[in-house]
């Protein structure tokens, strides 16, 4: 007698038949809705519920970094939706929860103002699009689970650092719209840029001619100053965590890393 097992649909495939909605930007369904806006507005198309998600929650923060970095579509690399968050999310009292590298992220040199929710974005999208970090553990979770076909994004776990700068092509940098966006506010991703110029002046990047090796070339100081500040503060982090950082960081390390890398961050568990 033979056997036949059911294979079941896992709950966020199941969704793709019957949520069509979902990446129509209009919809309440899209994440889109719930996140570009800092008012209680968007509460007349989803309800009650919207009192979970804010543009500044982890949630949103974390989804818009990844969708702004072309995660699910390199049409929506820093669209017009991305430049939208980052102009309406004036606010500077919120943490930075979607920072690969919160260590980096979190220096604040005297010359440097807070930085907005918006600014963020802009930091966190240079970031995930440019940057991957082979020893860090980086889960995926879903937006809304009880929306069918709501998508993931890519939340850090705890310690990051060793960043590798992937995905650079002199060829067409220049029309980048995630770096050109970076660029235009490099001091809000001075940490990001400081660790692209780290890369660049040990000759590990060709750009030789773009609008990046001049802006590197321009603030070397700039860039100098930030990545020392940021290497004493791993020093202290790892000095003051080392009993818990040589026993956990080996099983931290991602079970799937070279070459299998998504763009900007690796392959997740």
């Amino acid at each position: 007698m033979t056997t036949r097992f059911s294979q079941h649909a896992k709950y966020t495939n199941f969704g793709k038949a019957i949520n069509q909605n979902i990446n129509r930007n209009t919809d309440p369904q899209n994440p889109l809705t719930t996140c570009i806006f800092p008012t209680l507005g968007s509460m007349f198309l989803h309800g009650s519920s919207q009192t979970q998600y804010r543009p500044q929650c982890p949630e949103c923060q974390n989804f818009m970094a990844d969708r702004c970095s072309g995660m699910y579509r390199e049409s929506e690399a820093w669209d017009e939706y991305c430049d939208l968050y980052s102009r309406v999310n004036t606010d500077t009292v919120w943490p930075n929860t979607a920072a690969m590298d919160n260590i980096a992220a979190m220096i604040m040199p005297t010359f440097r103002q807070p930085r907005t929710t918006g600014e963020q974005l802009i930091r966190n999208t240079l970031e995930r699009r440019f940057l991957v970090y082979p020893y860090c553990q980086i889960s995926k979770k879903q937006f809304d689970q009880n929306v069918p076909n709501s998508p993931y994004y890519h939340s850090p776990c705890g310690y990051c650092t060793g960043a590798v700068v992937k995905n650079m092509d002199a060829k067409t940098l220049d029309q980048d719209r995630v770096m050109n966006a970076g660029l235009d506010n490099f001091t809000a991703c001075a940490d990001v840029f400081a660790i692209i110029w780290s890369a660049w002046k040990n000759g590990k990047l060709s750009i030789k001619g773009t609008k990046l090796e001049k802006n590197l070339m321009t603030n070397s100081a700039l860039y100098n100053d930030i990545l020392g500040r940021i290497n004493n503060n791993v020093a202290r982090y790892m000095n003051a965590n080392s009993d818990s950082i040589g026993t956990a960081r080996p099983t931290q390390i991602n079970n799937i890393i070279y070459p299998l890398y998504e763009k900007g961050v690796p392959n997740c568990k």
